[in-house]
């Protein structure tokens, strides 16, 4: 306290002129922080309440619609007994409710009805690629590795292999489902996920893999390889993707 008062007139009012100015620069800041956090706290609970009025909305709508439909379907006496019934009530619905675009009905082992698709999965045509039988050797070898010697990688490398050297889109459809299998085996989920990539795009020339329909298998193997990758995003791109691939048949067009 003496050095200050002992100190040139100068530098006390230099430094009354810097509490004169910090001090109330402080009190402003504080003040200001307290509005700018009373003001977020204000939008915030504005923000919340918009938001449960749109989910209030929305929940109205979609109990709104869910309403029509399930009057659509009392109507209908919905209780196929057929595949033909099956389709014909899908169609109904399709017609009557327009905002549900691909509706399928799901057995109880797992198969898909849609508009214009059976219960069931297409058989194969005759002469399938396991029929080749150099492809069949090939297999024969590779499977024995990845099942019975339990070595993927060797499995791996001998459907690699084969691949090189067949030259239909169905014998190579075959060895890259396998391919793919033998990746996600190994923790190579980004490796399976391009094999059944690649298998997806033969899918317009290559219908069926055996028994399995290649749209239904190729996605749902590369969801199954996100999913193993903690990649929920690309696990639910891979199943829009499946249900997307459904065929449907054509809407009719309603005279206004």
């Amino acid at each position: 306290m003496n050095r200050i008062r002992d100190a040139p007139t100068t530098i006390k009012i230099l430094l009354i002129a810097i509490v004169l100015i910090l001090l109330p620069g402080a009190v402003l800041s504080y003040v200001g922080y307290i509005s700018v956090n009373e003001r977020a706290r204000q939008l915030a609970a504005g923000y919340r309440g918009t938001l449960i009025l749109v989910r209030d909305k929305i929940e109205l709508e979609v109990l709104r619609l869910e309403q029509g439909l399930r009057v659509s379907l009392e109507n209908a006496a919905a209780n196929p007994q057929s595949v033909s019934a099956s389709r014909h009530l899908l169609q109904l619905v399709t017609t009557n409710n327009p905002w549900l675009r691909r509706p399928f009905l799901a057995s109880p082992d797992g198969d898909l009805i849609a508009p214009s698709i059976s219960f069931g999965p297409p058989k194969p045509a005759a002469g399938s690629p396991g029929s080749a039988p150099l492809l069949r050797e090939a297999l024969s070898t590779a499977e024995t590795a990845e099942f019975a010697r339990k070595d993927p990688a060797g499995a791996l490398q001998l459907y690699l292999q084969a691949l090189q050297k067949v030259r239909s889109g169905e014998e190579r459809a075959v060895l890259l489902s396998r391919i793919g299998r033998c990746r996600f085996k190994l923790g190579d989920y980004e490796g399976g996920i391009q094999d059944y990539q690649k298998l997806l795009d033969l899918s317009g020339s290559v219908p069926t893999i055996g028994d399995v329909p290649t749209f239904i298998l190729a996605p749902s193997q590369i969801a199954d390889g996100h999913a193993a990758s903690k990649d929920e995003r690309g696990r639910i791109g891979a199943m829009l993707q499946l249900y997307q691939r459904c065929p449907v048949s054509p809407r009719r067009t309603v005279d206004q």
